[in-house]
């Protein structure tokens, strides 16, 4: 039937929400059971990547037997066995390698017989092939194979909750397509899907595929899985390029339930800091199956917290998912597309959020086959006119080089000096006195990456709190972030002003309704291109940067508080 008209639409969004009201149904009985077990017919659900068979709906507190053939009229291979269902009639089998002789691996054509002795029923399914072999959160598209015409759905969960599902079904030549975009669902990139493939009187063969997980953050660089064989080894190795010289491994460790490494591997614990180009090969040893990863070139600027504006760099055309938290613990993320050269701009502003110096850029990349890295942004820099003081955030690593030059290209002032920082963001104080002009170099220890910074002119002229308005210099029609803090930073205000021709600027928080109190300070700040920041402070207001967290002394000596 087709509906069309002015109804359509509404229709269309009824139909879907039954729909979603079924399968939830359906899929809440099948991970955790519900309460009218009983009222429901009872249902298997056979998992081969985790060796695991789930038993819905059947009698509530009692026993249930478990009988796995060859195939269909064939050999016993497992069982019989007795397993006691729960509350809510749910019963779970599953093997892991660690049983050792005991272990029984579930594969496709095996026939699976769960009887039921109060009911007095029995029911059965035959174990079939079924794959999830994409999953394009740019997209909104999954994609597998299967028998040819069979049907079934995919769910797509956020840890064990299932947050949105589709029915999908097989054509001719066994391959399904699920379009979440056409149903106006957004798959976003903390998702895992699984394809289920239903027999006549649903019961369900299930695959999840394994995919390795690479978290690079500001002083970590976590290594997981999802979905290897559950309570198994898995044997990780990493290598500065495939087919080059191995930096880790190969290393066994082991994962827990879910199929999970436990706990996760911080390569940078081990010396390795994952790179552009690096190769990672994870081995599930009870499956002989490997996934490999190669980190991706994708870069992320230091936040435009002024503009709400993140851009980096990726694959010329490719998809970029942006992330950033804003107080009080929103997460917004964009979805964009980089163009011919690779730029690309997510535009926060845009959708209303408000980013902060608290907000944390960080882009989420999938390769074909739903190996997943998420990168942080890249390092910047701040250094204070009024204090001297230079300010690091979200450098990654435990050794950077400072030096100050009087001028880009001119004389060493200060340095070249080690710092050891213990985490992102930190001070240091040269003790130069630090003017417009002069320039600063960043290098970092580890990769060589230089971030560099010419001191432009700004300053804090007046401080009136009658007012509640604060004033300043900088280059003419130049942009100016003034903050205004209360420690330890409970109570704070930002306001973007432009400098006029003449290069003076005002911020009047009172237009805000925010009241500038005597226990508070201020800075103002100017960009440079790539977002390091030139600042200045009222002189009698701060000593120290609004958002430092940390004090650090050169290496040779203990960093203090």
């Amino acid at each position: 039937m087709r509906i069309s008209g002015p109804l359509s639409r509404l229709a269309r969004i009824v139909l879907l929400v039954m729909l979603l009201a079924t399968a939830f149904a359906s899929l809440r009985s099948r991970y955790i059971g519900t309460s009218e077990a009983a009222a429901e017919p009872p249902l298997i659900t056979a998992w081969p990547n985790f060796n695991k068979i789930s038993m819905g709906h059947f009698t509530p507190n009692a026993m249930v037997t478990l009988t796995v053939y060859d195939m269909e009229g064939g050999d016993v291979i497992l069982g019989p066995l007795s397993l006691p269902t729960s509350d809510s009639g749910f019963a779970e089998w599953r093997s892991s390698p660690f049983d050792g002789d005991e272990f029984f691996d579930l594969r496709v054509g095996h026939y699976i017989e769960v009887t039921d002795h109060e009911m007095g029923m029995t029911k059965t399914l035959v174990v079939i092939y079924v794959t999830l072999d994409r999953l394009d959160h740019d997209a909104d598209i999954a994609s597998g194979t299967a028998p040819p015409f069979a049907r079934g759905m995919i769910p797509l969960k956020k840890g064990v909750r299932t947050e949105i599902l589709l029915h999908i079904a097989a054509d001719a030549s066994g391959d399904w397509v699920a379009d979440f975009g056409a149903e106006g669902m957004n798959v976003l990139p903390f998702m895992f899907g699984v394809a289920m493939i239903l027999d006549d009187d649903d019961d369900a063969t299930c695959d999840e595929p394994p995919s390795i997980q690479l978290n690079l953050g500001e002083a970590h660089a976590y290594l997981g899985t999802e979905s290897f064989t559950p309570d198994a080894t898995v044997t990780i190795e990493v290598y500065d390029a495939p087919g080059g010289n191995l930096l880790y491994g190969p290393q066994s460790h082991t994962t827990d339930g879910e199929g999970r490494v436990e706990p996760e591997l911080d390569l940078r614990a081990h010396s390795v800091r994952p790179v552009f180009g690096y190769y990672i090969i994870m081995t599930d040893e009870a499956s002989g199956y490997s996934k490999t990863l190669v980190v991706p070139d994708d870069t992320v600027n230091p936040l435009d917290y002024v503009n709400d504006v993140v851009t980096g760099t990726a694959l010329p055309s490719s998809p970029v998912d942006v992330f950033v938290d804003t107080p009080p613990g929103l997460r917004h993320v964009l979805k964009v597309t980089a163009d011919e050269s690779g730029n690309w701009t997510a535009d926060f502003g845009a959708i209303g959020a408000d980013l902060t110096w608290e907000s944390r850029p960080i882009v989420w990349v999938a390769d074909e086959d739903i190996d997943q890295t998420w990168i942080p942004a890249l390092p910047s820099v701040t250094a204070s006119l009024t204090y001297d003081w230079i300010l690091f955030t979200d450098f990654d690593t435990p050794a950077v080089e400072l030096e100050v030059f009087d001028s880009m290209g001119g004389n060493l002032v200060f340095g070249p000096q080690t710092y050891s920082p213990d985490q992102g963001e930190w001070v240091a104080k040269p003790g130069v006195d630090l003017l417009p002009g002069h320039y600063i170099m960043a290098t970092d220890g580890l990769s060589g990456r230089v971030k560099d910074l010419v001191l432009g002119e700004v300053s804090v002229t007046r401080y009136d709190i009658a007012r509640d308005t604060i004033a300043g210099t900088a280059p003419p029609h130049a942009t100016v972030e003034v903050d205004v803090t209360s420690l330890p930073f409970n109570i704070f205000d930002r306001m973007r002003v432009v400098a006029d021709g003449d290069g003076f600027w005002t911020a009047d928080f009172g237009t805000h309704g925010f009241d500038i109190a005597e226990n508070m300070s201020a800075q103002a700040k100017v960009p440079d291109e790539d977002y390091d920041w030139t600042a200045a402070q009222p002189l009698y207001r701060v000593l120290l940067p609004c958002v430092a967290r940390s004090w650090l002394r050169p290496a040779t000596e203990r960093a203090v508080r």
